[in-house]
């Protein structure tokens, strides 16, 4: 587990999707709830340009978050994040609490490395990456901020699954997700004598077309 993201807030007192506006064009702040554990749901804010930052780190998304709460300090991670269609904004956020030794499921990023000696890549292949991220099952204290994914010895036409990563001590894949694909080499499309033959003559009949008009307009 890497370096833990920190954000301060405040209790909020107005409810509903009125106070909640209000507060996102007035006061630039950022409606959340933190809950569960044995306490009940705390309804917070959060200053909407601090949050903006923090969600440039992919770990923001994977980690062990620690929230201050009026000076009282709640571990959680997020569980829910609500954006904006069209302007850069956070609209609602949801966070659970956890504590360290809780085993949870999260969805943590892959990092790619070794493209540039894959044998694959070297014959003439292209690599496809299927995911981004990889579900896996771990104690909090155990979240790995992410998981590599060496593809240095990828032949052509394989594929690599979940199951064939390496994975940290502690740290296992989520149920159901063994079996998931996360990056394959294939042939690059190779584009036929027909093909060419095909794009110039139809390069040759538009200029054609284009010489036409071209009369046409002058008469």
């Amino acid at each position: 587990m890497g370096a833990i993201l920190k954000l301060e807030a405040e209790l909020r007192e107005g409810l509903g999707k009125g106070a909640c506006r209000r507060m996102r064009r007035l006061d630039d702040k950022i409606p959340a709830i933190i809950y569960g554990g044995d306490r009940d749901p705390v309804a917070i804010m959060l200053a909407h340009n601090k949050v903006l930052r923090a969600t440039e780190h992919e770990t923001f998304y994977s980690q062990l978050l620690t929230i201050d709460v009026a000076g009282k300090k709640e571990q959680v991670i997020l569980k829910g994040l609500q954006r904006h269609h069209i302007k850069p904004a956070v609209l609602h956020m949801d966070f659970q609490r956890v504590k360290k030794t809780d085993v949870i499921s999260m969805r943590v990023p892959l990092h790619f490395v070794g493209e540039e000696e894959c044998p694959g890549v070297k014959a003439g292949g292209k690599i496809s990456h299927h995911a981004i991220e990889l579900e896996v099952r771990c104690a909090v204290s155990k979240l790995p901020e992410f998981i590599e994914v060496d593809v240095s010895k990828l032949e052509l036409d394989q594929v690599l699954h979940a199951k064939d990563l390496t994975l940290p001590n502690a740290v296992a894949i989520s149920s159901g997700k063994q079996n998931q694909t996360i990056i394959s080499v294939h042939p690059a499309k190779k584009v036929s004598d027909d093909d060419d033959a095909a794009t110039t003559t139809t390069d040759a009949a538009s200029t054609e077309e284009s010489k036409d008009s071209d009369k046409d307009a002058k008469k």
